[in-house]
């Protein structure tokens, strides 16, 4: 197999920075970021660096591939691709530049389709590069909006700069403000016709506005859901994770912590298809 001349000096350097004895050399990696950014932008070209992310190789800007990416969010992605079906329709809210998104088309097959939320141009312009260098295009729909519990206008803060992770509803020091579109999943399902299988959620504390906006599909469609929960955010609005989990089982779901980093990642599955699947298992064994 060859190697991309990009994927080289990227493993390259990961090899260095993260070598016993040299991580202590803060100051010098400062110094060579900037150089080594330009080099790697050069030699990814047109087309991007190709990076392993979940399993899945995808083409992205260089400039937003952090060293350790592969070691980012393991569990979280691995139990999304592991919830897609092929043909799913995905709704991935807080899309960013789009890992989640093309993970959902590579494992949901020609036949899925991906709907991508993501208010920040900025961000947005990442992400529509990330699914033209990666053949994305055809199965995903972009939504330049934001998504909450109403329909309206709301205050976006974001970075106006790079496309920051952080970037939501809620402060951040550091982040400027603009007006974005809201919407909710209910009324976009009502208005695009398209019925999500699997729903991901990554919304930088604003997770429970987001579910109490799709509390109908919920109720109605029963779709699976990837919900990463941002506990210092989410004490910002005067909530926490357990709020966030006894609101999905009040509606019916078992949620599940699939992993923890910054975030605590939580799958959601409706208890009914639970007792189905426990049913079936049963029947088998029998």
């Amino acid at each position: 197999m060859i190697l991309h001349p990009a994927a080289v000096l990227r493993r390259s350097a990961q090899s260095i920075r993260h070598a016993p004895g040299l991580r202590r050399f803060g100051p010098l990696w400062e110094r060579l970021r900037v150089p080594y950014r330009r080099m790697l932008t050069r030699l990814a070209g047109q087309h991007g660096l190709p990076v392993t992310i979940g399993g899945q190789t995808m083409r992205l800007a260089p400039d937003v591939v952090n060293l350790n990416w592969e070691t980012v969010e393991v569990e979280s992605y691995r139990a999304f691709a592991e919830a897609i079906a092929p043909g799913d329709v995905i709704y991935d809210v807080g899309a960013h530049f789009g890992t989640y998104t093309l993970i959902g088309v590579a494992h949901g097959g020609p036949a899925a389709r991906v709907i991508a939320y993501e208010p920040c141009n900025l961000t947005r312009q990442y992400l529509m590069r990330h699914l033209r260098w990666n053949g994305a295009e055809r199965q995903v729909l972009v939504r330049p909006v934001c998504c909450g519990s109403r329909v309206g206008t709301a205050v976006f803060y974001h970075r106006p700069d790079r496309p920051e992770g952080i970037n939501g509803l809620l402060p951040h020091d550091g982040l400027s403000e603009t007006t974005v579109r809201m919407t909710t999943i209910d009324r976009e399902v009502e208005e695009l016709g398209l019925v999500p299988a699997l729903i991901k959620i990554d919304v930088e504390g604003a997770e429970l506005d987001v579910l109490k906006g799709a509390a109908h599909v919920l109720d109605a469609h029963r779709p699976r859901l990837l919900v990463s929960l941002h506990p210092t955010r989410l004490a910002q609005v005067g909530a926490n994770c357990d709020t966030v989990i006894e609101w999905l089982k009040a509606h019916g779901y078992q949620a599940d912590v699939v992993g923890e980093d910054q975030e605590i990642h939580v799958l959601a599955r409706p208890i009914s298809s639970l007792n189905s699947q426990v049913s079936t298992l049963e029947g088998v064994e029998s």
